[in-house]
């Protein structure tokens, strides 16, 4: 029920919340509820209501990411008071309080972990974000393959912007985009449907068709004349002849089970191998995946496995599909963690700072994107 001891590392995170006087005043004032609803607070019933709609607003802002520090540091008590409010006779004012301080220190230790200086800038930013996540729920409730590529793409877009007024303009074009909002609601950039279009910083406009194909398996796409022109391509590419062909089937086959895009995979394989069973890199990575010992040791490949196209390419696309789980179905992140490692992804919050890891991703993406096109379009 209590707070954590105070050699706890959330406890000390709070050390440093008071030490940010300021940040805390301007947090608990532009995150309370609304001033109409005091009348309301006062039935037990609804202020347990509004603690939960409150704490089910706020889970938005935890980091996703099973290893995620703040997500591991925090979730867990907020779940808690969580739990604890649903409760029948649950004392709701002492949980109020914990939620505010809980908010307190998570605000604190999310702008430290951004390397944010301006408090206020950094707490409307979030308020931006918390609005513009929490519309992206009504996306998930899309069936099928389009509901997931459209929540994964605007939630890729929302974590690449940095300020207020950015996310802001992001929300306004995701409603009109989304046709979440009636054309008089509208801002006036975004009424004209040539206009939907989403600008991060000094990026390029941006719509969400055109930013990628859905990560998701479109294999009814692949007929006689798209086999033949993908095997082309590849070919084109230096991919290793003889070995084309089958390896497009086997990943056909294999990727039903994980609800990957055989396209997705099929660009990987070209860039870690150029479709050679046999390859071996300098550091260790074998056959056409180009897994690492340890990794693949994991997924279950030992001595000649690695090198045994089928055994190699069905782990692969179990890795794959393991990192696009755990970072969001985001395609750029999940080829950056397959080529430097989940952790490093985590680390930068995205694709890592390294050369070598940037463009292994932009020339994979760009693969995928010109297989996808030869497949479906």
């Amino acid at each position: 029920m209590g707070l954590r001891p105070l050699n706890d590392p959330l406890s000390r995170g709070y050390t440093r919340a008071v030490k940010r006087a300021v940040f805390v005043f301007c947090a608990w004032c532009l995150f309370q509820a609304p001033p109409g609803a005091s009348a309301e607070a006062q039935d037990p019933a609804a202020k347990r209501e509004a603690l939960l709609g409150s704490i089910s607003k706020w889970k938005v802002l935890i980091p996703e990411g099973k290893d995620n520090e703040l997500r591991l540091s925090f979730l867990p008590d907020l779940e808690r008071i969580e739990d604890e409010a649903r409760k029948p006779g649950s004392d709701i004012k002492d949980l109020e309080k914990q939620f505010i301080l809980w908010k307190n220190l998570f605000l604190s230790e999310l702008q430290a972990a951004g390397g944010y200086k301006d408090s206020k800038a950094f707490i409307e930013m979030e308020i931006e974000r918390m609005r513009a996540l929490l519309t992206v729920r009504q996306l998930e409730t899309k069936a099928g393959a389009e509901g997931i590529g459209r929540v994964s793409f605007w939630k890729a877009r929302i974590s690449e912007v940095r300020d207020a007024l950015g996310l802001r303009r992001l929300y306004d074009n995701m409603r009109a985009t989304e046709d979440l909002v009636g054309p008089a609601a509208m801002p006036t950039y975004a009424r004209s449907p040539a206009d939907r279009t989403v600008r991060v910083g000094a990026s390029l406009p941006l719509r969400p068709e055109q930013s990628a194909p859905p990560p998701s398996p479109r294999t009814d796409g692949f007929d006689g004349s798209t086999f033949a022109a993908i095997k082309d391509y590849l070919l084109a590419r230096g991919a290793k002849p003889g070995v084309v062909g089958q390896t497009i089937q086997l990943v056909l086959d294999e990727v039903k089970r994980y609800s990957l895009d055989p396209t997705l995979v099929l660009a990987l394989i070209l860039q870690e191998s150029g479709y050679n069973p046999k390859a071996q890199s300098h550091v260790g990575a074998k056959g056409l995946m180009q897994i690492m010992p340890g990794t693949g040791r994991g997924l279950g490949l030992h001595g000649s496995d690695f090198f045994d196209p089928v055994k190699n390419v069905k782990a692969g696309i179990k890795y794959l599909a393991d990192m696009l789980s755990r970072f969001g179905g985001d395609v750029k992140k999940a080829l950056a963690a397959y080529n430097a490692g989940p952790g490093a992804v985590e680390k930068y919050h995205g694709v890592p700072p390294y050369q070598e890891t940037r463009g292994y991703v932009k020339t994979v993406y760009a693969t995928y994107l010109k297989l996808w096109r030869l497949a479906f379009e």
